[in-house]
């Protein structure tokens, strides 16, 4: 298959709903929503949602130009990390990018400035 793509968005087969904003990751069938802070193969953050086995455009981490809406799972400061789970990066999560804007609850959409997901190794330094 040969993808191409184009400010850093692909447009992948969704493996499952997939609501926008929520990170997704990659299975054998496209990609489906993160539900662990830790998931495996994280690729991006769905720009729009998806029914299963639809088409879904595709921010990827570390080749999507500017700031991107996540769909978070809890509040967050700007400047903290956020998860693969879409949650607050703690010491040993996957952390997909920062928060830019704050959010107070679950359900809230942030911009975050998406990374090459790593792991985090000190959430109290953010280093």
């Amino acid at each position: 298959m040969n993808i191409r793509t184009e400010n850093g968005i692909v447009t992948l087969k969704a493996d499952g709903a997939i609501a926008k904003g929520e990170i997704v990751y990659f299975t054998s069938d496209g990609v489906k929503k993160s539900e662990s802070a830790t998931q495996a193969k994280v690729c991006g953050v769905a720009l729009d949602g998806a029914a299963d086995e639809a088409l879904v455009p595709v921010a990827i981490c570390g080749a999507y130009t500017g700031t991107c809406p996540v769909k978070v799972t809890a509040a967050i400061a700007a400047g903290e990390f956020v998860d693969a789970a879409g949650g607050k990066g703690a010491k040993a999560d996957l952390i997909v990018g920062m928060a830019v804007t704050p959010s107070t609850a679950s359900g809230d959409f942030i911009e975050v400035a998406l990374c090459v997901p790593n792991y985090a190794l000190d959430n109290d330094t953010n280093t």
